[in-house]
């Protein structure tokens, strides 16, 4: 090179201009790491104008709904159903629960809901189960500003099992923030369904085929042994089609009054035994209930 060239160097970009460059990339490659929406489903008609609901099979075999309004205020309630249930759980067992609680997605709050993995009692698998939808509606649809949790009947002992393990974190973070029990199990599961043996055992006074005289004996309490092949829908019809012919005995015999016969050893007994009343008080009062409880939510969450 001769004396007095100038030597010329190649341009750097500006390193301001890297920096956003690299801030731009991490960002598209964040949006493209996050994971789309679940497919939707339709909603329960009480909220279907005002929320959209998603709809997804986690791999526990539990399935998970849930409802987020269009006019989101920004905090979740994850609600833990009632039963146990009998039956194996389907994409829409969460929706009548959505529909009786519609007034949560009505206030503006998200919801979302477990059928639990499988049928039957299990308080930690159930909890575990209404975790986990949870952590798939913020996973998959949004994070909440606050998360409630919300049980209902059986509902209730699963979500006092979930505040109990998995309301914070190790670090002190709250996964929950708020729970709301409406079930009378949690003040003790036993005596909450106590009342279901007894009934079991006036059902075979009366009717006597579960067992048959014929067939091996067990203990009532059982229920059914567990090793018995009775499907539900079978239980149904054997027990439906007794108490039936029961009844209809019984009409031939003896006058009825507000819907049950009224003579002595029969089994209407059954209603005084166990404490219930009419069926008319009882769907009045518990329609009134319902109304309470509802007007009582409506005030909690407004």
């Amino acid at each position: 090179m001769s004396r007095g060239t100038k030597t010329r160097h190649p341009r750097l970009p500006h390193l301001g201009w890297i920096a956003g460059l690299a801030l731009s990339s991490a960002a598209v490659a964040q949006d493209t790491a996050k994971p789309a929406l679940p497919d939707t489903t339709p909603c329960p008609e009480a909220v279907g104008k005002i929320a959209t609901c998603y709809s997804a099979k986690l791999e526990s075999g539990a399935y998970v709904l849930a409802a987020l309004p269009k006019s989101w205020n920004g905090d979740l309630i994850v609600f833990a159903h009632g039963g146990p249930s009998l039956e194996p759980p389907t994409a829409a067992s969460s929706k009548g629960d959505l529909s009786k609680y519609a007034v949560e997605v009505v206030r503006g709050f998200g919801w979302v809901a477990s059928s639990y993995r499988r049928e039957g009692y299990g308080i930690e698998m159930a909890a575990a189960d209404t975790d986990d939808a949870r952590k798939f509606f913020i996973a998959r649809i949004a994070k909440p500003r606050r998360t409630l949790l919300h049980g209902a009947s059986y509902g209730g002992l699963v979500a006092a099992k979930l505040v109990e393990t998995a309301a914070k974190n190790a670090d002190g973070s709250l996964n929950y923030d708020g729970a709301f029990l409406n079930s009378g199990l949690v003040s003790g599961s036993a005596m909450g369904y106590e009342f279901r043996a007894d009934l079991r055992v006036i059902y075979q006074y009366y009717c006597k085929n579960l067992p048959r005289a014929n067939e091996p004996q067990y203990p009532l309490w059982l229920g059914i042994p567990a090793e018995s092949k009775m499907t539900p829908k079978e239980m149904r019809f054997q027990t439906g089609r007794r108490a039936h012919r029961s009844a209809e005995a019984e009409s031939r015999q003896y006058h009825r009054r507000d819907g049950f016969p009224r003579a002595a050893a029969r089994p209407s007994h059954a209603i005084g035994d166990i404490h219930l009343p009419r069926r008319r008080d009882a769907r009045d009062a518990g329609q009134k209930r319902l109304h309470e409880y509802r007007h009582s939510l409506s005030r909690l969450i407004r």
